[in-house]
């Protein structure tokens, strides 16, 4: 995917979480959009995700949406329990 186009899907999917968690407190919003920025950069750093992962994590179906979310916080998980993770090429 083209860079330009995963900086979009990037910029839409923290305009969603943030839109999502209007009510919480800003500063705690702010360290949210920010963690899950860095662990979907980082996640696509690693080239964990399948052709698909950033427009359903920006924009699919809220199950879906859901889904993808999952994905990047077991693998938030897994890093800080000292795991390496890769993928499988497809």
């Amino acid at each position: 995917m083209r860079a330009s186009a995963t900086t979009t899907l990037r910029t839409q999917l923290l305009e969603r979480l943030a839109l999502a968690w209007r009510s919480a407190r800003p500063h705690y919003r702010s360290q949210l959009v920010l963690k899950i920025g860095s662990l979907f950069d980082r996640f696509l750093d690693e080239r964990l995700s399948d052709p698909t992962f950033s427009s359903q994590i920006a924009n699919g179906q809220n199950y879906v949406h859901e889904q993808r979310m999952a994905e990047l916080l077991l693998a938030d998980y897994l890093w800080t329990c000292g795991f390496d993770l890769s993928s499988a090429p497809e």
